[in-house]
């Protein structure tokens, strides 16, 4: 699942009976489940906003679907 509204009154804290940690979600109103493709799209990513690396930003923005008026390059790796 994807959770396009992660801000900290949507993730709970909470612990099982026998004192397990674990995650509570509320409001799912921007969930949705990606595909195995998108994840990895979504990792790289991340990936390469870590290192600035600004040609694969631009390019893997693009494969993920952002367009914009002029598709500038440098629009993208800002946005």
């Amino acid at each position: 699942f994807f959770s396009g509204d992660p801000h900290p009154g949507n993730i709970l804290l909470l612990r099982e009976d026998d004192g397990t940690p674990q995650i509570g979600l509320i409001d799912y109103g921007q969930v949705k489940i990606l595909t195995k493709e998108t994840r990895h799209l979504f990792a790289k990513l991340i990936i390469a906003l870590d290192e600035d690396n600004k040609a694969e930003i631009v390019r893997l923005m693009k494969e993920a679907g952002m367009r914009t008026k002029n598709m500038d390059s440098d629009v993208i790796y800002l946005y």
